[in-house]
């Protein structure tokens, strides 16, 4: 039986909460459906859907069917289910029926969060990133092979440019002149691939500039 996290709030309208509001509330509606998750999984959720509570719990609604976290997990989280669990939200009432205990399933982790949403692992990212940090002119195969991993793993261009805009734009390790050198770059990739350029190369391209601009001492 599928965990029933979304369906009941498709017809109805909610109004914004503020970031603590929403993870109370998903925690609530994850206990109440006694689905099982790893630690740090509310909080990625609300961060993967921008905040947005309807997109939070469809999310964890897709990652509930996915593993069939519907029972407690040893170092995870979980609850035993009453009969039935009523949550209000201002002038709406949705009913949550509750169904009978079941054996312990795979939890929802932040690995199958990343992949529902479309997001590349950080670990890919960063090993991307340490390998554009040793430059292009005699990196460009290591960068090269990076590139045909991330593209055979199925990741998009534009969440590999969007990954890539969040760890480097963000990083306090590099410098702001050449944040300001990668933006344009990062620019020109969005840029084609809205033009509808060939992914890997583009991303490959886009790699060795960035690579050129982070090896300078």
């Amino acid at each position: 039986m599928p965990t029933n996290i979304y369906a009941d709030i498709i017809v109805r309208r909610f109004k914004a909460l503020s970031g603590g509001d929403a993870h109370g509330r998903i925690q609530e509606i994850l206990k109440a459906e006694n689905v099982a998750y790893e630690d740090g999984i509310v909080d990625l959720t609300l961060k993967l859907a921008d905040g947005d509570l309807r997109k939070a719990l469809q999310l964890l609604q897709s990652a509930a069917r996915l593993v069939g976290a519907t029972a407690p997990v040893e170092n995870g989280h979980g609850a035993k289910r009453g009969k039935k669990t009523k949550i209000v939200d201002d002038d709406d009432e949705e009913m949550i029926d509750a169904d009978a205990d079941k054996p312990a399933k795979k939890a929802i982790t932040a690995d199958i969060l990343n992949e529902i949403a479309g997001v590349v692992p950080p670990e890919v990212v960063d090993n991307l990133v340490s390998v554009m940090m040793k430059g292009a002119t005699q990196n460009y195969n290591r960068l090269s092979t990076a590139v045909e991993d991330i593209v055979a793993s199925g990741w998009a261009a534009t969440e590999v440019l969007g990954a890539l805009y969040q760890k480097l734009i963000y990083d306090d390790m590099i410098s702001s002149p050449k944040k300001c050198k990668i933006l344009p770059i990062l620019s020109s990739m969005d840029k084609r691939l809205l033009d509808g350029s060939e992914e890997t190369l583009s991303i490959l391209d886009m790699v060795c500039q960035i690579a050129a601009v982070l090896a300078v001492r």
